[in-house]
């Protein structure tokens, strides 16, 4: 079973995790060899999101930044596509006779 659920894909390359896992491993081992003060308090916490980061290859940031370009994305598409012509007067087919007041 993997360590990802099914809304959490692996979306990191091995680099990345190894540069998570590295990063997150000194800084949890600073923090917790320290123990004094906020700076050492962060230190903890950002290594344990690393190594998490590290261990499933799930980055929310990337995950997040994926949606909103998706949701831009199709959000374009739907405003294009209303704004190419309304439903209730599509174009003329072959055939069809439009007729033209003259005045």
């Amino acid at each position: 079973m993997s360590a990802c659920s099914k809304n959490q894909q692996v979306n990191l390359t091995n680099p990345e995790r190894l540069i998570s896992a590295f990063t997150g491993g000194l800084l949890f081992a600073y923090g917790f060899s320290h123990l004094r003060g906020l700076l050492t308090i962060g230190s903890l916490v950002v290594g344990c999101g690393l190594i998490q980061r590290a261990l499933t290859g799930h980055c929310s940031v990337y995950q997040a930044l994926e949606d909103a370009k998706s949701n831009a994305a199709e959000s374009a598409l739907e405003t294009a596509s209303q704004d190419s012509f309304p439903a209730s007067d599509p174009p003329p087919g072959p055939g069809s006779v439009i007729s033209r007041s003259v005045g």
